[in-house]
């Protein structure tokens, strides 16, 4: 469906690292479809609903030092853990359930990105496979 992009995380935050471990460990041409650009640390509590993803009555809420990976590419292998991993070698199968996908829709992106450098919303790091 075109490009789009989400932000990835672990239900419980002590083990974001396990996700990035479980990106790694593949090759980086795996992701050609859905690539992690960046690693999202939050300098701000948000909140919000998830109405983008059709689950209005879902809220979220993340607080200060909440760690993301930004991923950019095709919506279909950013829908779940199961599609994101298809084309890799090592699928990290235990962590699918724990694993969290927001579409950047529903977050407030234009404040995480293009304002960021007024509202200081978070903090940016590529995301490096080495």
């Amino acid at each position: 469906m075109g490009y789009q992009e989400s932000y990835f995380k672990m239900k419980n935050s002590k083990d974001f690292d396990k996700l990035v471990q479980a990106i790694k460990v593949n090759n980086e041409n795996d992701f050609d479809c859905a690539m992690p650009v960046a690693i999202i640390t939050l300098n701000k509590p948000i909140s919000g609903d998830l109405s983008f993803m059709c689950h209005p009555e879902k809220d979220y809420h993340f607080k200060t030092g909440e760690k993301f990976i930004y991923v950019v590419g095709e919506r279909y292998n950013q829908r779940n853990p199961m599609n994101f991993f298809e084309n890799c070698n090592v699928k990290p199968e235990n962590l699918y359930r724990d694993i969290k996908i927001y579409f950047t829709e529903c977050f407030p992106s234009d404040d995480i990105f293009e304002n960021n450098d007024t509202t200081h919303m978070a903090t940016h790091e590529e995301f490096k496979w080495d």
